[in-house]
């Protein structure tokens, strides 16, 4: 039997280890679990936020891409009438009167462009955006941008004047030329090297066809301008605001340095052909081999000048498109079509002639050397227009039969490249 004592008046402790503390909630884990409540609801607000915002940048998108779509199936007709109430009533008149200019007349259809790039201002009221044409096949990838803006009118957006801030420009020069433009644009002074190409000219071409040019060019971005201005003075817009063809090969910054070589082509060489009026048969027929080869050699010296040889090609393979691999010798004595042809005749006769001229003074280029378009300038320059002989004056650049030599050329002309 266990006794038990009862003692009074006495504390009873416990061993130390053996002491037990209350439990209380700890503040710090309290702190913690509202701050991750807060980061929570913050979360889900701000993704709601971004979705809703997302949502709306793909209705502006989608909107854009309709009007966009309908604009370029009206550009490709070409009807002012038909364009007129996709553009900005505020717009200035001058801005509308170039917009249908530019695009009142019908162009082959190449399809629809894709939106790149939008940027919202003015609280959401004007889209600045980026616009990309496809490439033909077989030409130059990319490089087909455009840039626009759009105002909302009445719920709808309307093409409108870009907002182009005003810029000052830097300069650059040499004896005979002087760039100015913003200077971003001032690398174009280098792709050009004007003076070199001037020297070139002048060496070669004959004198009394030749200006020494002294001639400024201003580059200034605007919508819609046009390149040239006097024989001193080249004012056009930059390369991204620059119109360009659609079903060209080359990009529309490649056609903007072409174009721009050959406003400065037109103030070296002065010569101009005079149209072969009042003239007998046989002196017509000397006139159009005359004025079809000055114009293919001037576009010559600009071409291989500017493009590398890449961009030739696939200039040359878009002449072989016209072709349809056809050839018709360049050193025929004989109008380019019967009395009596219709314009559609002699429109294509024209064309194919200027197809196989093109590839034969490719061809010399090729085999003789840059010198050729000059040489052939100086022969052009001894003759008159009216007894010129196209066969006479290519064999007194090259020691080639001018049959192996049509051969060669034909061979070249009819083989795609790759």
């Amino acid at each position: 039997m266990l006794d038990w004592k009862v003692l009074e008046g006495e504390e009873v402790s416990l061993p130390p280890g053996e002491i037990t503390k209350p439990i209380r909630p700890r503040r710090g884990h309290w702190l913690l679990w509202l701050l991750g409540l807060f980061l929570l609801l913050v979360g889900l607000v701000a993704g709601g936020l971004w979705w809703r915002v997302r949502e709306h940048e793909q209705l502006i998108r989608a909107q854009l891409t309709e009007f966009i779509e309908a604009e370029a199936r009206v550009m490709a007709v070409g009807d002012p009438m038909q364009m007129r109430p996709f553009l900005d009533p505020q717009a200035s008149s001058e801005w509308r009167t170039r917009y249908e200019i530019l695009y009142g007349w019908s162009r082959p259809y190449v399809g629809l462009p894709a939106l790149e790039e939008v940027r919202l201002e003015n609280k959401g009221t004007l889209a600045l955006v980026t616009v990309s044409w496809p490439a033909p096949v077989g030409g130059e990838k990319g490089g087909r941008e455009e840039r626009r803006a759009y105002r909302m009118v009445e719920g709808g957006w309307r093409r409108t004047a870009y907002p182009i801030p005003k810029v000052e420009l830097s300069e650059q020069r040499s004896p005979h030329f002087v760039l100015r433009a913003p200077p971003g644009y001032l690398g174009l002074w280098d792709e050009l090297n004007l003076e070199n190409f001037y020297q070139h000219i002048a060496e070669r071409w004959p004198d009394e066809w030749q200006n020494e040019p002294h001639v400024t060019i201003i580059i200034e971005p605007e919508e819609f301008a046009l390149m040239g201005e006097s024989s001193s003075l080249i004012r056009t817009t930059s390369p991204e605001f620059s119109w360009f063809e659609m079903t060209s090969p080359l990009s529309a910054r490649t056609q903007y340095r072409v174009r721009l070589m050959s406003e400065v082509l037109d103030r070296v060489i002065e010569h101009q052909p005079p149209p072969p009026l009042h003239l007998s048969r046989q002196a017509i027929i000397s006139a159009e081999q005359y004025r079809m080869l000055f114009y293919i050699l001037l576009r010559a010296e600009e071409e291989h000048w500017i493009l590398d040889e890449g961009q030739r090609r696939h200039l040359r393979n878009r002449w072989r498109e016209q072709m349809a691999g056809t050839w018709r010798s360049p050193f025929e004595r004989s109008l380019t079509v019967p009395d009596g042809a219709s314009a559609e005749d002699v429109e294509n006769a024209g064309d194919l002639r200027q197809a196989n001229l093109y590839f034969l003074i490719d061809y010399l280029i090729a085999t003789e050397g840059r010198a050729i378009p000059g040489q052939l300038a100086q022969q052009m320059a001894a003759t008159s227009l009216k007894t010129f002989d196209l066969a006479t004056a290519v064999r007194a650049v090259t020691d080639k039969p001018l049959e192996q030599l049509e051969a060669e050329a034909r061979d070249f002309a009819l083989l795609p490249e790759p």
